[in-house]
């Protein structure tokens, strides 16, 4: 890690909860499964966070679910993630998550099918939920 703020809070639990915050780490991958608009977009996205050596996004993942395994009871992620919406993207969660305790709240990218192309409304998210909340488990 690279760098953490710890910040401790009295809320009368009847024990100790450790648990580490994380947001926005916009996974952007696409493969075989899915378009090649969808693969074409993920390369523009990779290139545009700087990932296309090094991908951060996912190392930096790693490293807290390493860290969450180690120090905390579960890892909390605040959105965003994913990027968009991808076959690809969606695997990633669901493996790289599995082997710990974990609860996510969607960001706008959770439902996004291509980023930037749609109003996000309520009724665009409706429309993408039913393919993103399989891959977590907390629904």
């Amino acid at each position: 890690m690279t760098s953490l703020l710890k910040i401790q809070l009295q809320l009368g639990l009847s024990r100790s909860l450790h648990f580490l915050h994380i947001s926005d780490t916009h996974l952007s991958y696409a493969d075989h499964r899915d378009t090649k608009r969808k693969q074409m977009l993920a390369k523009q996205r990779r290139k545009l966070f700087g990932m296309e050596k090094d991908d951060i996004s996912l190392r930096c993942l790693r490293e807290a679910i390493t860290y969450v395994k180690q120090h905390c009871d579960l890892l909390l992620h605040t959105g965003d993630l994913i990027d968009f919406i991808s076959v690809q993207n969606l695997e990633i969660v669901q493996q790289e998550l599995i082997d710990i305790d974990y609860f996510c709240t969607a960001g706008n990218h959770e439902f996004s099918l291509y980023v930037g192309e749609c109003r996000e409304n309520s009724a665009y998210k409706r429309q993408n939920k039913p393919f993103v909340q399989p891959a977590f488990r907390n629904g």
